[in-house]
């Protein structure tokens, strides 16, 4: 199960995200975080993992293991509107 800013996503969306390869990883700065949240697994269980999406869908953060995955190519689901970080409807 999983959800972006709290919008549930659907079967198609949770099934891509198994095959999603980033171009890059890279460590965390000391930039500021901000972005779309996407919970993945369950609110609260052990395996739910949070990441913090830019606007342009280009970097996903792990705040908590300090790795930012970089895309060359997000999703067309993870691209949020550049000037409200909304995601699309």
């Amino acid at each position: 199960s999983g959800d972006l800013d709290g919008k549930v996503l659907e079967a198609e969306v949770l099934e891509e995200l198994n095959t999603l390869t980033a171009d890059r990883v890279v460590l965390l700065g000391e930039a500021a975080l901000a972005g779309r949240l996407l919970r993945l697994g369950g609110p609260g269980t052990e395996g739910e993992k949070r990441l913090l999406l830019s606007p342009d869908g280009r970097r996903w953060t792990r705040p908590e293991l300090r790795l930012v995955y970089l895309f060359s190519s997000p999703p067309f689901w993870a691209l949020g509107d550049e000037e409200t970080g909304a995601a699309p409807p």
